[in-house]
């Protein structure tokens, strides 16, 4: 297991079986969210095709977060990879169901 931090925002990946999860916890920001790029770009390029963005952690989304995670599974459906976002995470759904998103997320 790996972890990253970033004041008030960690990630850490745990591969499990032919997926890996990535969990985020603290406040997924315009702060965190370029950390979050290269991590995903990393596993990517380590051969990964099943991603798992937990989110059960986080407390905190801004826009920057948001668009983080509707630009991983745009870019997931383009370039033939999986990605999920799971875990209960009520500032992220608070967030999507005010712009419009909440159904292009694929929340589990």
């Amino acid at each position: 297991m790996s972890a990253v931090e970033i004041s008030r925002f960690s990630l850490s990946v745990e591969p499990d079986r032919e997926r890996v999860i990535v969990s985020l916890s603290g406040e997924l920001d315009l702060a965190a969210t370029p950390d979050v790029h290269v991590r995903l770009d990393e596993l990517l390029a380590t051969g990964w095709a099943r991603i798992v963005l937990d989110v059960g952690e986080v407390m905190f989304v801004d826009s920057a977060g948001l668009h983080l995670l509707l630009d991983a599974r745009e870019r997931a459906e383009r370039e033939g990879w999986e990605v999920t976002v799971a875990g209960a995470c009520a500032a992220l759904d608070r967030v999507a169901e005010i712009t419009g998103v909440a159904g292009r997320l694929g929340r589990t």
